[in-house]
């Protein structure tokens, strides 16, 4: 087995993205603390494939053996935590021992683990993170508890296992990976099954879906065109007085996806940017 990986700038990501699908290789991109690079890290068997991917795309080759590359990643990210408000502490470290010490030492707030896995979403990135500090305010505001929630493009669940945790009565998570499905199901159960009954989690392409019910609250974290090609289905899947978070969008592209919103009745109530990602809190705009 053998790992390549290099930084890249934040904006460049969703490039990379595509590059790496087309080349049928999975990959992890991880927003490196405190900075606005992202690190790539690519795990591949054979070692001909390794060396053309750093003859193509520079980086570094290192040769990890037999060893299982998502407990490599995982060591790196050891001692990871990630404050949410007063909600929240989430870690990418799932040592027991380091688990129990967090749950010491905030006492008040929901743990949320979610070691590197299979599927995209453990949440050290930019977009989930701002994404789960303005789940954090929805809740502050009452706009969590009791309510109903989609989490589209839902990766390894974080948003909707939040908002159960939150207090949400039902929670439909939906990806079109089904590597991304069955990792929403396991960190789920790791984190305690919050919702019960409630939480559901589903494969469905978000070009194909076609909303069923309405819900409170919708959370979308992909990229831009995808937004902006699914925003009629978004808007249909919001109740008149819910509330829409976006984010997975390029602060250059932003633009084009705020007024495909406004063209299918959203008005953006604020915006968050962190480095070169913007995220968007919407509502629907009442009929004149």
């Amino acid at each position: 087995m053998f790992r390549w990986s290099r930084e890249v700038e934040g904006d460049e990501e969703e490039h990379w993205a595509s590059l790496l699908e087309l080349a049928e290789v999975f990959a992890c991109f991880h927003q490196l603390p405190g900075r606005d690079e992202v690190r790539i890290e690519a795990f591949v068997q054979d070692e001909e494939q390794a060396r053309r991917m750093l003859e193509l795309w520079g980086g570094e080759v290192v040769e990890i053996g037999d060893q299982d590359w998502v407990a490599v990643a995982a060591r790196e990210w050891l001692g990871y935590v990630l404050p949410i408000r007063d909600r929240f502490v989430l870690t990418l470290d799932e040592r027991p021992e380091f688990v129990d010490a967090l749950r010491v030492a905030h006492p008040d707030r929901e743990l949320l683990v979610f070691p590197p896995g299979l599927a995209f979403g453990t949440g050290d990135h930019a977009t989930t993170a701002t994404c789960l500090d303005l789940l954090a305010a929805e809740a502050e505001s009452g706009g969590v508890e009791g309510r109903e929630v989609l989490d589209l493009g839902c990766g390894t669940g974080i948003l909707g296992i939040a908002a159960a945790k939150l207090g949400a009565t039902r929670v439909d998570g939906l990806d079109n990976d089904p590597l991304a499905v069955a990792a929403a199901i396991r960190y789920w159960k790791d984190n305690g099954s919050p919702g019960g009954e409630g939480v559901a989690w589903a494969e469905a392409d978000v070009l194909l879906w076609e909303p069923d019910q309405e819900y409170d609250l919708v959370l979308g974290n992909l990229f831009s065109d995808i937004l902006r090609a699914a925003m009629p289905k978004i808007r249909r899947a919001v109740r008149p007085e819910g509330t829409v978070i976006l984010s997975g969008i390029l602060a250059e592209q932003s633009g084009g996806v705020i007024e495909s919103a406004m063209a299918s009745g959203l008005r953006m109530v604020s915006r968050v940017d962190v480095g070169p990602w913007t995220t968007l809190r919407l509502v629907v705009e009442p009929r004149a």
